[in-house]
């Protein structure tokens, strides 16, 4: 058995096969004027069959580069048109897409491309004012990353060797003809989704093709889409959430409307500008959406959605009200996203559970007890596992993380607690076991945080936690930092040095000098007393 377990069980949307099939069968069957479009220049889109079309010739050019199966692509890309173009190219070639999100540093940026052994990067050297194409340079100068080959997407300048994405679109004699092999099955490696744990770095959770065609078509009939709708793709790509709701799009052959930047106070007017008829969201997303009174009669078109979030009743019944029906959602970059959600003809309470009802029966889920791991009966709060079709096969270059992920009996270890219920098709979402933080919709390992503040010269110790902030959600990352002796330092010193260093949402929220972090004697050595700091931080939270 392989670490996904069996994935064997038949469902109604048991779809399988290859990327470049699936995009074959919706180019066939998918209405004129269904596509990917931009929001901002809705001129620039491509019809299913048109982006078929590109993603042939852009294989060949990259056949032509000397890419081969296995090699690894990465996508430093904002959303849009070309990404998706790229995405599929590299499928049909059995390259694997690392996906970056374009709020990354170069520190981190580094950390994925060495990981990954990327051949190749796509970036847009204009993209929001930012200096990507100066970023590179760094990242080449430094010889520290295998890079072989640029490309750029947009009109933006970039001084290092590069090949523009206009030009693979360009014919060439590909040595191959940039054709699926026979050996591009729906077992070849696809995609990588970067995921917190337990250490500081992301690893790289890698998905075949079969696991990305078969959910796909799973969340699509879950929630009924069809070529009729139009689908608002504003999350990423880069991350499995967002990439997640663009298949399932793409899968019914519906129009789906690409936000490169995405602004929540703008979501009622894209709703009405485009008949938006679905679209996901997090929490906090929907709460600065929807805090207008005016809003909800923008939203007329918008038909069913999803989201993601612990507190989401107030929502969920404020949008039925206007008769567009929201699901609470679960996923993870190890599962994909949607990887269960609620029944849209539920009430509202139900709906606005975390969890839900496993997308396709392909996967299972039960909860064990957090210290033995023994089964639990059904109602019974442990820890949440799961094994299917859509879990993912391994951390790229992490064999001891994917060892220490499965059971012996393959069982993928979520680090989450609920309880499973409906016999072990349906579950609630309560929570992360470990310290895990939900940073503006981003799962985030403190340690994470802790490493980059580490790298200042006068910080001597820290320890990051989390405090909920009810208004959103979501958590607040505060840090407590004991200074080298005989130095000085402030919090707001040190949240500019995380500003240059890591994504924004990875900001501390506060820091705090302190004297020492206390600590408890452990089989592993001295642990941070984390509850006694998490009450600290929401002191001085609520004290500032």
């Amino acid at each position: 058995m392989n670490a996904a377990g069996d994935a064997s069980a038949a469902g109604p949307s048991a779809a399988t096969g290859t990327l470049s099939r699936f995009l074959h069968t919706v180019a066939q069957r998918a209405p004129s004027g269904s596509g990917l479009f931009m929001s901002t220049e809705p001129e620039h889109g491509l019809g299913y069959q048109e982006l078929e079309h590109q993603v042939q010739r852009v294989a060949k050019s990259l056949d032509a580069m000397g890419l081969r199966p296995g090699d690894a692509f990465a996508l430093w890309l904002p959303n849009c048109v070309e990404w998706f173009v790229l995405h599929f190219a590299a499928a049909r070639l059995g390259l694997v897409t690392v996906p970056l999100n374009t709020r990354y540093l170069v520190t981190e940026v580094r950390h994925l491309l060495t990981t990954s052994r990327a051949r190749l990067l796509a970036i847009d050297p204009g993209f929001h004012g930012l200096d990507f194409a100066g970023a590179v340079e760094e990242l080449v100068a430094d010889g520290s990353v295998p890079l072989e080959h640029v490309v750029t997407v947009g009109a933006g300048r970039c001084d290092v060797p590069h090949v523009p994405f206009a030009a693979l679109l360009e014919p060439t004699a590909a040595a191959h003809g940039g054709e699926p092999g026979d050996q591009i099955t729906e077992q070849t490696p696809l995609v990588v989704f970067g995921t917190s744990g337990t250490t500081s770095a992301p690893k790289l959770a890698l998905h075949p093709h079969s696991n990305v065609v078969r959910h796909s078509e799973a969340v699509r009939e879950g929630f009924g889409l069809t070529a009729d709708d139009v689908v608002l793709g504003m999350l990423p790509p880069c991350g499995a959430y967002g990439y997640t709701v663009a298949l399932a799009a793409m899968a019914a052959g519906a129009r789906l409307v690409l936000l490169p930047t995405f602004d929540p106070v703008q979501l009622p007017e894209l709703v009405a500008e485009h008949g938006v008829t679905f679209l996901a969201a997090t929490e906090p997303i929907l709460r600065t959406a929807l805090a207008e009174p005016a809003a909800t009669a923008k939203l007329g078109s918008w038909r069913i959605g999803a989201t993601a979030g612990g507190s989401v009743a107030e929502i969920v019944g404020l949008l039925d009200s206007g008769g567009t029906v929201l699901v609470n959602v679960y996923g993870a970059s190890e599962a994909l996203a949607l990887t269960a959600f609620r029944d849209p003809v539920g009430d509202v309470a139900t709906r606005s559970v975390p969890g839900g009802r496993v997308a396709d029966p392909g996967l299972e889920v039960k909860a064990v007890h957090v210290d033995s791991g023994a089964p639990l009966p059904e109602g019974g709060s442990g820890e949440l596992l799961f094994r299917g079709y859509c879990i993912f096969t391994e951390y790229l270059g992490n064999p001891a993380a994917t060892a220490a992920a499965f059971t012996e009996d393959g069982w993928y270890r979520s680090g989450d607690r609920g309880r499973v219920s409906d016999g072990g098709t349906v579950f609630e979402y309560q929570g992360r076991l470990d310290d895990t933080l939900r940073l503006k919709g981003f799962l985030v390992d403190p340690a994470q945080i802790e490493e980059t503040l580490l790298t200042h010269p006068a910080v001597g110790e820290t320890q990051v936690v989390g405090v909920p902030d009810v208004a959103t959600g979501e958590d607040i990352a505060v840090g407590f930092v004991v200074p080298v002796p005989g130095q000085t330092v402030t919090g707001e010193e040190l949240r500019s040095w995380c500003r240059q260093r890591v994504a924004g949402y990875k900001i501390p929220g506060h820091v705090e000098i302190v004297a020492e972090i206390p600590t408890t004697p452990s089989a592993n050595g001295d642990k941070a007393l984390k509850r006694g700091l998490r009450e600290a931080a929401a002191g001085l939270l609520g004290a500032n």
